[in-house]
């Protein structure tokens, strides 16, 4: 669980806001590296939100609070449950009851997560952070960070955000972050 102070939600959840409008800003602006850093760090920033929101903790996890890739998920852990809700209201019963365990399997969001999961988005944010003697991932792909598509990092967020105001899909969230990001 997060530090519950008075306004923690609606300051993280205004964080993460600001965070994502500098990024577009940081885009427009044709600065693609430091646009990249904000849009993790605001996918991130709302993934504190929603954990709080959620008020759970992930039992994969033995830390006190989550760490930066378990925020990071939470964001995809909304648009994935959005996505089961919308493929069928049967299987999220089916989830909640505990009697399908293959919720991993499920659409392009479900992907995202487990990209988020292992890490790949924190070290989106290293590679575009540092140039390293002994960089995390090879040169081809760094030296095309000037093309990755920050907009998409903008719309997971804007798409979150959005599924984050549907009480089922923040009820399916819950139980996939609570039972270790997808591992029911």
């Amino acid at each position: 669980m997060m530090p519950n102070t008075k306004n923690y939600r609606s300051d993280t959840l205004l964080n993460a806001q600001r965070l994502l409008n500098d990024s577009k800003l940081l885009y427009e602006a044709e600065r693609n590296e430091s646009a990249i850093i904000l849009a993790v760090f605001a996918l991130e920033e709302f993934g504190k939100y929603l954990i709080d929101c959620w008020g759970t903790k992930n039992a994969a996890n033995k830390r006190k609070y989550p760490s930066h890739t378990e925020k990071q998920a939470a964001t995809f852990v909304v648009l994935h449950a959005r996505e089961v809700i919308k493929a069928s209201p049967k299987k999220f019963r089916s989830i909640m009851d505990g009697a399908d365990k293959r919720i991993r399997r499920w659409g392009p969001h479900s992907e995202q997560m487990q990209w988020a999961k292992a890490g790949f988005y924190d070290n989106l944010r290293m590679v575009a952070t540092y140039t390293d003697q002994t960089p995390i991932w090879p040169e081809e792909i760094t030296g095309s960070l000037q093309d990755f598509e920050v907009k998409d990092l903008h719309k997971f967020f804007q798409k979150a955000l959005l599924a984050s105001r549907d009480k089922k899909t923040m009820e399916l969230s819950a139980t996939i972050y609570e039972n270790g990001l997808g591992d029911l």
